[in-house]
């Protein structure tokens, strides 16, 4: 294992200003102060589109809005485009995170069907965290302009994109650290305070389309601390501890606590196998805190799962982030050095935060035990105890953050938001959960229910979450049941991300549907309706918000009219017209009234020779051709 830097660098702070600055402290900069300016900054001044995050939304009461950052970049350096913005945010170790941006063109229209590439670990960020991005590893970011890898993929009908991003699998393995939990998400990272990335956990990531300095984008920087999915609240094999008839449980120390296992046998069938109420399931990264044995508490990563009804053993392996005594030590306090009389400030200890369970849920727990110079993990009891609580939230409000719904795309009544789409359409729809404790809603299973049951709806759709395999590298889309109306046509299981969202992908394959409505607010029609009705809801407890009703018009196609002449035969061609009225004039030839029958018809007239004048009118518009007959 890599030495936990944490300590080591407790008690000295470095201002260092990097060649772009990421992740370090750094004072707002001026132009004579950039130590590579732009020259020509037309590219810079005027971007060619906009690629803004969308969800979650971050805030500056959310996440640390870099304002220094986006001056020195944009204007005093000019290195990317204007109107790029910079957030860092706080993210639990072990959790998804699934980003969706909006791409557009300076004039606000959507950029639909449009390829984005989203950098990861972006060069010259000394970006330390291995994360996968759609299922792609990205590489320790370079101390040049090169990323740490990237992904690509296309924007929706209304311009939305999403790129799924697995959290680290090894802090360590680019020789960073895994931090505590900051204060408040407000707080400046542990690589900004320090100066040094190994300090820290984190990724920098810059979504593209046409390049950085031709795009106004937004740079997004997550910086991951110390969380486990959940944590023991007695024993293991006690009540919500894995219950299975009679337990056995063995530990393994290996050497001297790295690699060392938990092994839980059971003599009987399982009958349970869920801690604190979350269902173990293997990759899950666990608290263990009230073992008889104390030194066999720790944080563990579930390697190995019983089931209800056979005997498999269940195994426990000790966190490559927590298995060495400076990675499990307590807080060490403050105190006054005896020779040199220098005030010495308190180490702060390994704590965790607790991301689910029934009763620890917003939990924070700190090791209590200070091991000595001598004291191995697994030969001493390693102690820990509550630093901090939080409320488990009985009730979350749901709303939709894409497609953005608003007052003037949309009609809002009686438990329902509707709007339209295009027949045929794919969309990327994220929903997100706030607990009425007005906590992201992390974590906990989510269903969105599809076509819901008696609603009456009919759309043909298709939908998955996004990111649902293994490696979150691909969308695996399920289709709705049409012969069902009694019941959902569609249920979609999954898991709220870090911040509490869940995305999925929406697509209709219907190929005729409502009339175009006169205004994205005008009333959805009640007969011949062409329409989806879905929910996204959080399980095991209560839910507010609206369900989503849209319902799928069919393009018009635009009206075209043309002329032409052979021989002395004037033709006129329409087309996508039928059952309109035009008026048809022809030099020489009495005033004609056509109706168009057929998507394109044409229209053909004999004439004598000479110049002829052909027009042709309706709804106020003329179409006017000049031909010399011979």
């Amino acid at each position: 294992m890599a030495l936990n830097n944490k300590k080591i660098f407790a008690f000295a702070g470095t201002i260092l200003l990097s060649v772009i600055g990421f992740g370090t402290v750094s004072a707002p900069a001026h132009a004579a102060d950039c130590p590579f300016p732009v020259a020509d900054q037309t590219a810079n001044d005027h971007p060619k589109d906009s690629i803004h995050l969308i969800s979650p939304v971050l805030t500056d009461e959310n996440s640390i809005h870099r304002t220094d950052f986006e001056g020195q970049f944009t204007l005093d350096c000019d290195w990317f485009g204007v109107g790029m913005q910079f957030h860092q945010v706080y993210v639990p170790y072990g959790l998804r995170t699934t980003f969706t941006f909006h791409a557009a063109t300076p004039a606000g229209a959507p950029l639909a069907n449009t390829q984005v590439k989203l950098r990861a670990n972006k060069g010259y960020s000394h970006s330390n965290a291995d994360v996968r991005v759609n299922g792609l590893k990205a590489r320790v970011a370079q101390d040049n302009s090169s990323e740490g890898g990237s992904a690509l993929a296309k924007t929706d009908v209304n311009g939305n994109v999403s790129f799924v991003i697995a959290s680290p699998d090894d802090c360590t393995a680019y020789g960073g650290t895994l931090p505590t939990a900051p204060e408040s998400l407000t707080s400046d990272t542990p690589n900004d305070v320090t100066g040094h990335p190994t300090e820290d956990c984190y990724s920098q990531f810059l979504p593209e389309i046409t390049g950085e300095k031709t795009d106004a984008a937004d740079f997004v920087e997550i910086h991951y601390y110390d969380a486990v999915a959940y944590a023991t609240t007695g024993a293991l094999g006690t009540d919500g501890n894995l219950l299975g008839g009679d337990i056995t449980t063995t530990y393994t120390n290996k050497a001297a606590g790295i690699g060392a296992t938990l092994k839980i046998a059971s003599s009987a069938n399982w009958t349970s196998t869920s801690i604190d109420g979350v269902s173990v399931k293997v990759n899950d990264i666990v608290l263990v805190k009230n073992q008889a044995a104390a030194l066999q508490n720790g944080i563990y990563t579930v390697t190995s799962v019983g089931a209800v009804g056979n005997k498999t053993d269940f195994v426990l392996t000790r966190d490559k982030s927590n298995d060495e005594p400076v990675e499990l030590d307590g807080t060490h306090p403050a105190y006054k050095d005896p020779v040199t009389q220098a005030n010495v400030a308190a180490v702060p200890g390994e704590s965790t935060v607790v991301i689910s369970g029934a009763v620890n849920q917003g939990q924070t727990w700190g090791v209590t035990t200070i091991f000595g110079d001598n004291d191995t993990v697994g030969a001493v009891s390693i102690d820990w105890a509550k630093t901090s609580s939080a409320d488990v939230p009985d009730s979350v409000a749901t709303s939709v953050l894409t497609p953005l719904l608003n007052d003037s795309n949309s009609i809002s009544g009686g438990g329902v938001t509707q709007s339209y789409a295009l027949v045929g359409s794919k969309m990327v729809v994220a929903v997100q959960a706030i607990g009425s404790n007005g906590t992201w809603a992390r974590n906990l299973p989510v269903n969105v229910r599809i076509n819901l049951a008696n609603s009456g709806a009919n759309a043909l759709i298709s939908a998955g979450i996004v990111g649902n395999t293994a490696s979150g590298g691909a969308t695996t889309l399920s289709n709705a049941d049409a012969t069902k109306t009694a019941d959902d046509q569609l249920v979609l299981s999954g898991t709220t991300d870090a911040f509490g969202i869940v995305t999925f992908e929406l697509d209709n394959s219907d190929t005729e549907g409502e009339a175009r409505p006169a205004t994205p607010t005008s009333p959805v029609p009640v007969v011949g309706a062409k329409f989806t009705k879905l929910i996204a809801e959080v399980g095991g407890i209560t839910n507010t918000g609206n369900a989503v009703e849209l319902h799928y018009y069919k393009q018009s196609l635009p009206i075209t009219v043309s002329a032409s002449a052979s021989g002395k035969k004037v033709s006129v061609t329409i087309k996508n017209a039928i059952g309109k009225r035009f008026t048809v004039t022809i030099t020489g030839l009495k005033k004609l009234t056509v109706t168009p029958t057929k998507a394109t018809q044409v229209f053909t007239y004999t004439v004598t020779k000479g110049v002829k004048t052909v027009t042709v009118s309706a709804d106020g518009r003329t179409l006017t051709k000049k031909f010399t007959i011979k």
